[in-house]
């Protein structure tokens, strides 16, 4: 596949490139894809959550944080 740039976005991968933030214009765009494939898996959650608690499915915010902050935690503990 061929991509054109604009010349603004073209001059904008050349600078990550010439700066040392990738070591090369496709290995910048490719990051770009990914991070729109991110943008899309998040948005598609959204839908989902949105869709859950219209149907009155939700969950208490407190159970909810304690539930991350602990997930949280065993990742640090692990990294170690």
């Amino acid at each position: 596949m061929n991509v054109q740039l604009t010349p603004d976005a073209s001059q904008f991968v050349e600078g990550l490139v010439a700066t040392g933030q990738y070591p090369s214009a496709q290995d910048a765009v490719a990051d770009g894809v990914r991070l729109l494939q991110a943008r899309h898996e998040l948005k598609s959650q959204i839908h989902v959550g949105i869709d859950q608690a219209d149907r009155g499915e939700l969950h208490d915010h407190d159970e909810v944080f304690d539930s991350l902050r602990a997930r949280l935690d065993q990742l640090k503990n692990s990294a170690r």
